[in-house]
């Protein structure tokens, strides 16, 4: 078999790749096993607003309406409704948090998405300084996305389900993988990145995000609620309820110190009773400079990476992409500040030189 491209991992970043090149009609096959679980625990949020300080996440204007597009096309393609077009309501601390929301709401950039009547109380919610409505938000069900493009490219026969295996990768003249021949290959691993012997000098961070499900009848919540944690409501009383972040952990699990955590922080929300029915655990990608890791291998150009997205992966996986493919394709350079090569000099080779 010769394909142009091989795509390793099959998480949000994986997908977003896979579309650019099927749109564009180049031959791929993908290699996933189903080890990285961030995409799938993520809490979904199509969200372009840091809801902490009111600003506009990086790039997100242009992001945000990359995704939009890029979701509505996927719900086609795979004849399913994936984004829920729901708002979030921000939980004001003080008043003045709620006169930074008013000063906020007449950036042109923010007035699109925080509406400047506030909400006076939700019923089983503390509501001492009322809410603030976050406008043009949805809610993206990632695990329906995730085993939806999967069976989608298990029909195309394009899938191939096993962990990728490095010593049966060969660049020479004739790159090979396997008994399968291809021009190029791009890592989308998420946190399993740091296990890539070509691309793990890169400065990958992990941290560990943590969501619990909960049971409250009494909560007639039937949007998003930002305070100090989301609760994302997903029908018939449960919520989900998070997340957590940790950069120090010791391994991929629901820990009972996250759940503690998650639940003293909702007695300090809620007014009613809850029952705790799940949890789940993954490790995002991240990077110290908070923006993504895009490019091309220093040494094997034949390889790539796709990786780094954190907590924005849903904004930022097709933008990316789409910057990805460019590359590859048409010569155009990547931006600087997603370019991996910023962190060149940390390439052991290059390091040596020095």
């Amino acid at each position: 078999m010769k394909v142009e491209y091989i795509i390793v991992g099959l998480g949000l970043s994986g997908i977003a790749v896979v579309e650019q090149l099927r749109k564009n009609k180049r031959s791929f096959m993908v290699v996933a096993d189903q080890s990285q679980q961030a995409s799938k625990v993520a809490g979904g949020l199509m969200n372009p607003v840091v809801l902490k300080r009111f600003k506009m996440a990086w790039n997100a204007e242009e992001h945000y309406i990359t995704a939009k597009k890029y979701y509505a096309d996927l719900e086609k393609l795979l004849n399913t409704k994936l984004v829920e077009q729901i708002p979030i309501y921000r939980k004001f601390s003080s008043i003045e948090e709620q006169n930074n929301w008013f000063e906020a709401a007449d950036n042109p950039q923010l007035a699109p998405f925080l509406n400047t009547g506030l909400l006076n109380e939700i019923e089983g919610v503390k509501s001492d300084f009322k809410f603030g409505k976050v406008e043009n938000t949805g809610l993206l069900d990632t695990t329906k996305l995730l085993e939806n493009y999967r069976n989608f490219l298990r029909t195309q026969n394009l899938l191939i389900e096993e962990s990728f295996d490095f010593s049966a990768l060969h660049l020479t003249e004739k790159n090979k993988y396997k008994e399968i021949l291809f021009e190029r290959i791009v890592f989308c691993e998420g946190f399993g990145m740091l296990q890539n012997p070509y691309f793990n000098y890169l400065p990958l961070v992990g941290n560990k995000g943590e969501y619990i499900h909960i049971k409250a009848p009494k909560l007639k919540l039937d949007k998003i609620l930002k305070a100090a944690i989301f609760i994302i409501p997903c029908g018939n009383n449960i919520f989900k309820v998070g997340a957590t972040y940790s950069r120090e952990f010791d391994n991929q699990n629901a820990s009972e110190n996250a759940r503690t955590q998650l639940i003293n922080k909702l007695k300090k929300i809620l007014t009613v009773d809850f029952e705790v029915i799940g949890q789940e655990a993954a490790v995002r990608p991240t990077v110290k400079d908070r923006k993504p890791l895009i490019g091309q291998h220093p040494i094997e150009k034949s390889l790539y990476v796709c990786n780094g997205f954190g907590s924005r992966g849903i904004l930022m996986c097709a933008p990316m992409a789409q910057y990805l493919f460019n590359f590859t394709e048409k010569n155009e350079p990547l931006p600087i500040e997603i370019d991996s090569k910023r962190y060149e000099s940390l390439f052991p080779s290059a390091a040596d030189s020095l």
